[in-house]
């Protein structure tokens, strides 16, 4: 890996992630829209957020929000979406905040969204997570993403405490997360889990771009990375990203990308923690364990 460019690098990669804005302004009533792409949905309350993807007044899994102000949560959140009935619609935030979202369940598919297939969310900011999951599949944003789905331009900070494909932003994806920034802490506390990674647990042929970390990565399993657990599948793409968090796990860690399979790319991206360190081997400042397509990377040098 070289040093050469490390600090330009990280400069052009936080100048290209745009984690606030989004289209419209605040004068939309609060329930109004009708659900289309040209109308969707106004969403500005609490209330209004726990209608989303319950088919009362055409508020359905496949229609179309759009967020106005910032909500605040109070209570567990059930997530909006399940692996029979994923969210396929669109929910735009706006550049608005969701403080307090709070989850604790031994279910699959945790997060804001539980599984999203097709679907897109952005311009969105969640602060204060305190999610604790014990199985598969948990991110602040959305627990799966799947089907040309995308998480674009969202940021989350707080606390995440998962199992198998834990991300600070996704949990699982074969889609697309761009322009995102976690500043999650991420614990696991199992050793027989795979795949946690401070934006994606596991990338299954998907992109990751323009995204950084902040947040520890903290995992007793295997595959973790500070921005992807596990770069898995044929395709999978991770490139303009960095990570300056401390990183541990067991087998397979790495400051970018834990575990990078074979068809996989991770390119032009920047390992700044200031720890790596792996129980039981195969670790890398960039990558922890290597069979993909070779890329252009740089490490922190102490």
């Amino acid at each position: 890996m070289k040093k050469t460019g490390l600090l330009i690098t990280a400069i052009l990669i936080f100048a290209l992630v745009s984690c606030g804005g989004g289209a419209g302004g605040d004068s939309e009533t609060d329930g109004s829209g009708d659900g289309t792409p040209g109308n969707p949905f106004i969403v500005a309350s609490k209330a209004s957020l726990e209608k989303v993807g319950t088919n009362i007044d055409g508020w359905s899994l496949s229609a179309h929000y759009k967020q106005t102000a910032d909500i605040t949560l109070t209570g567990l959140w059930e997530p909006i979406g399940d692996e029979d009935t994923p969210f396929t619609g669109s929910y735009n935030g706006g550049g608005k905040t969701i403080y307090g979202l709070t989850i604790n369940r031994t279910k699959v598919l945790n997060g804001l969204f539980g599984d999203v297939y097709g679907g897109i969310i952005t311009h969105l900011t969640l602060a204060g997570v305190d999610i604790t999951a014990v199985n598969n599949s948990t991110g602040a944003v959305a627990g799966r993403i799947y089907g040309d789905a995308k998480v674009s331009n969202c940021s989350v900070s707080g606390a995440i405490s998962g199992g198998t494909l834990t991300g600070g932003v996704v949990g699982g994806s074969s889609g697309t997360v761009e322009n995102c920034h976690s500043g999650v802490s991420l614990l696991n506390p199992s050793s027989f889990s795979y795949g946690m990674g401070g934006v994606v647990g596991g990338n299954y042929g998907g992109t990751i771009k323009n995204c950084y970390a902040t947040g520890s990565v903290n995992s007793k399993g295997n595959g973790v990375g500070g921005v992807v657990g596990a770069n898995d599948d044929d395709g999978g793409m991770v490139t303009n990203c960095y990570a300056t968090g401390n990183i541990a796990g067991g087998r397979y860690v790495g400051g970018i990308a834990g575990y990078n399979g074979s068809g996989t790319m991770v390119d032009y991206c920047v390992a700044l923690s200031d720890k790596v360190e792996a129980t039981l081997g195969d670790v890398g400042g960039v990558i922890g364990y290597f069979d993909g397509i070779p890329g252009t990377n740089y490490k922190k040098v102490s």
